[in-house]
């Protein structure tokens, strides 16, 4: 759960540079600016509702908590936005990454094993808070 509250942070943070390279004096494109804050503040808030989630139940986000995390695979220059096809093909595949990671958390929580065993990890509530997460994912990659 971690990983993912951290990745739907710095996607927000990803999304809000897209917005801001539709909003300069050199390219004024207000309705893509507008829907990449959007995008920005949803990815955001669901970030902010899975801290919540996680601290809730008695987590911890631990003293390392960074966005992005250091030593990070994919940095935030490394994405091309550079026009608008490519700034929507680059959040299809931020929110296509996004609902895979929720759907292999969705698959852990629901992982039985021997009740004594660590590699136990069955937890429905949190299943069902990723399925949620991740239909909301579908639902967003459809509409994109």
């Amino acid at each position: 759960l971690h990983r993912i509250i951290v990745d739907d942070f710095t996607d927000s943070i990803s999304y809000l540079l897209m917005a801001s390279t539709f909003n300069t004096d050199k390219k004024n494109h207000m309705g893509f600016h507008k829907y990449f804050m959007d995008k920005s503040d949803s990815m955001w808030a669901r970030g902010k509702s899975m801290m919540e989630y996680v601290l809730k139940r008695g987590g911890k986000m631990g003293k390392g908590f960074q966005i992005p995390p250091l030593n990070a695979g994919n940095a935030l220059a490394d994405l091309d936005y550079s026009n608008e096809m490519k700034s929507l093909a680059v959040s299809v595949d931020l929110l296509k990454a996004r609902a895979e990671d929720s759907l292999v958390a969705y698959m852990h929580a629901y992982r039985k094993g021997d009740m004594r065993s660590e590699n136990q990890s069955f937890d429905p509530a949190t299943a069902h808070v990723l399925e949620e997460l991740s239909e909301s994912f579908s639902a967003e990659i459809r509409e994109t």
